[in-house]
């Protein structure tokens, strides 16, 4: 049926340019016509050179041998009637195309309004989809405005070029990120290779060199002495290559190639500076990382009061425990009493209430990012203040606790045991000092209940 309909409808349309084409004046014959015959369309003319012209207006075209198919059509010779037809046809095509362009936009806005009505289902659901595929964590970190292309950031403003060329660093240099184990195993291995290279790589190129210049020589020539000297070469290597660890890693201070030790050995996760400075300040041999001992606190505070508060090279090294200067000059302020606030001002509650609102990810406030804009204060001191203070300051207010928070606070250390901080997380609206308090004084198994007796009294 579609198939008969599509025919009336083309047929319809050659009727219209028919009758578009007798309007101009363009003869069109009958179907009856013969279309081997040339005696009703072709007409001999005679020239004045004497010769004979055929003039022709229309061409026979075949439609096939097909019965069921229309008869032949003819279609004029002369270029303004083709001009002509060319110009309907092309008028219907356009036509055609403006239908379809119509079609494929509707076809699109229908798809427009499947996706809204997929997407209002996801949200009545609480499942909602993000429309690019395929995130990753790096998405939702620094820069937030990227480039769909490159996938770098915005360039520098001029305020951040005048603070580069005046030395300030950039927010990423205080991004501190703790050292892994294996990270630090990472470093140790590479910095190994490193030195065993750097000591392999003079006495390979002379062994190379040396067999090189042997080969050249002559038969008649004696080679005995070169002959030595390419054993004494491979037993220098043989000997390098079973040097210890501690002598391989050689001094602090010598150089390495951190770059490339950054980029493959670290896979680029850490600047070459940072690596040079962790391995020097603290993952080398010779740097004392263990705890500080009362008789260094005590030798560390005698020399700084000597020295003053600047030569902390001299100190590290007169101080004679294996510790570098950076340790000293941190050591020292952390255990100078003279850093020490205790009475918390109401301009830094406010402030670490603005820091901790900003920087918490979660439930994890990062107190050692805070301190670096909290001046005086340790992390320790941030968190202690946070949380016993800040926190919830309609806990400390209230009075009693009730059997319900009894009750959670029991459960809780029959869990945890007096880990404090975990048992605070199942009683709301109680800090770890507040449960650790009313635990002790209060709940704990072996405390005396009820009135006081006459000899407790007494006593």
């Amino acid at each position: 049926q579609q198939a008969a309909e599509e025919r009336e409808r083309i047929r319809r349309e050659i009727e219209a340019i028919e009758r578009s084409l007798l309007e101009r004046g363009v003869r069109i014959p009958s179907s009856g016509s013969e279309p081997g015959s040339t005696s009703d369309s072709c007409e001999e003319t005679r020239e004045e050179g004497g010769g004979t012209e055929v003039s022709c207006p229309l061409i026979e075209v075949d439609a096939g041998s097909d019965s069921s198919e229309e008869d032949d059509g003819l279609l004029p010779q002369d270029a303004p009637t083709c001009l002509s037809i060319n110009l309907l046809y092309q008028e219907l095509l356009q036509e055609r195309l403006r239908d379809l362009d119509g079609l494929l936009q509707q076809n699109w806005d229908q798809q427009e309004a499947l996706k809204r009505e997929s997407l209002d289902r996801d949200l009545a659901s609480g499942m909602v989809r993000s429309a690019q595929k395929h995130l990753h964590l790096g998405s939702f970190l620094k820069p937030y405005f990227r480039d769909t292309t490159s996938g770098l950031g915005p360039p520098d403003n001029p305020e951040t070029k005048n603070m580069t060329s005046c030395g300030h660093k950039n927010f990423t240099a205080y991004d501190l990120r703790r050292w892994t184990e294996r990270e630090k195993e990472s470093l140790r291995q590479a910095v190994l290779m490193d030195s065993l290279q750097s000591r392999l790589q003079p006495l390979v190129t002379r062994l190379n060199t040396t067999e090189v210049k042997m080969e050249r020589m002559g038969e008649d020539e004696d080679k005995s002495a070169i002959i030595s000297s390419i054993d004494l070469m491979k037993q220098d290597i043989n000997r390098v290559k079973n040097l210890p660890e501690n002598e391989l890693m050689g001094d602090k201070d010598d150089r390495h190639d951190w770059l490339k030790i950054a980029n493959f050995d670290m896979a680029g996760k850490r600047s070459p500076t940072e690596v040079e400075k962790f391995w020097r300040y603290s993952l080398h041999p010779g740097v004392n990382a263990t705890t500080w001992q009362s008789h260094e606190d005590k030798a560390l505070h005698k020399l700084v009061s000597q020295h003053g508060h600047n030569a902390w090279g001299d100190i590290a090294s007169r101080l004679g425990t294996n510790r570098t200067a950076f340790q000293c000059l941190s050591r020292f302020q952390r255990t100078n009493r003279a850093f020490r606030r205790k009475e918390w001002t109401e301009g830094e509650n406010e402030a670490l209430i603005q820091l901790v609102e900003a920087m918490r990810i979660g439930e994890h406030i990062p107190f050692t990012r805070i301190a670096f804009f909290m001046d005086g204060r340790s992390p320790a001191q941030l968190s202690g203040h946070w949380n016993n203070v800040l926190l919830d300051p309609v806990a400390w207010l209230s009075l009693s606790y009730g059997f319900f928070c009894d009750v959670l606070l029991l459960r809780a250390v029959e869990r945890f045991g007096e880990r404090w901080f975990l048992v605070a997380k199942e009683v709301p609206g109680r800090t770890d000092l507040q449960c650790r308090e009313r635990y002790v004084n209060c709940l704990a198994d072996g405390l005396a209940k009820g009135m006081w007796s006459n000899v407790e009294d007494k006593n």
